[in-house]
């Protein structure tokens, strides 16, 4: 569903009276405040420090000989990544040259890193990373050459702009949960205590259902390198 049509689901939900809105720009208060709750619902799911696995995107790029530090925009994504995804040993970023190909060992704190990478250290093929304070990605040591660095990231945060954008990488059938948590709100503006009730029990149960598909527990779905 695309924003429109959850703001549509959202008002029918409700007890407020009059067509879907068609447009936040052509609503009345009432419904610009529909618009607002899916929207905010949406920031809030994305940003609740779960691993969802809906957020997770792959990044592909080269590096550059004696640079170290790549930003967003290096790393071919729109926006600033939340964070690295999880590494074990099946999520590691890797590094690839030529015939040659070099996994990332591990991530290393951002101390860990400048104990590890002294300044002096020879260049050569990446073997760890880190994340600076400025949220760029620091490759370890600084690449002697051009590596394509493969990685996974926790994708920007995405805010609706247009009534048909959707909400990227959730699937359909989790989608509702945006509804029922913007219709905690909306009951409480209309002083609705039943439609809260009913708003927290199914916000919880389409929760739990979300997070046993693409939550932090998904280990079953772990892929190789």
């Amino acid at each position: 569903m695309n924003w429109q049509q959850l703001v549509a689901r959202l008002k029918q939900e409700t007890t407020r009276i009059g067509p879907a809105p068609a447009s936040p720009d052509s609503s009345a208060r009432d419904d610009l405040s529909l618009w607002n709750w899916i929207s905010d619902a949406w920031v809030s799911l994305q940003t609740d420090g779960k691993n969802w696995r809906f957020a997770r995107t792959t990044c592909s790029f080269s590096t550059t000989a004696t640079v170290a530090d790549y930003d967003y925009a290096d790393m071919g994504l729109d926006g600033n990544f939340q964070r690295l995804w999880p590494c074990n040993d099946y999520y590691r970023p890797r590094a690839a040259n030529a015939s040659t190909n070099w996994a990332l060992s591990r991530e290393l704190s951002y101390d860990e890193f400048g104990a590890t990478f002294l300044p002096g250290t020879a260049a050569g093929a990446p073997r760890a990373y880190t994340v600076t304070p400025d949220r760029k990605l620091r490759i370890g040591p600084t690449p002697d050459a051009a590596y394509t660095i493969t990685i996974d990231v926790v994708r920007p945060v995405q805010r609706f702009a247009g009534p048909g954008d959707e909400p990227t990488g959730l699937p359909e059938e989790h989608q509702l949960v945006l509804v029922w948590e913007a219709l905690k709100h909306a009951a409480i503006d209309d002083a609705a205590p039943e439609l809260l009730a009913k708003a927290n029990d199914k916000h919880k149960a389409d929760y739990a259902r979300l997070f046993l598909q693409e939550g932090d527990g998904f280990g079953l779905h772990r892929r190789s390198l």
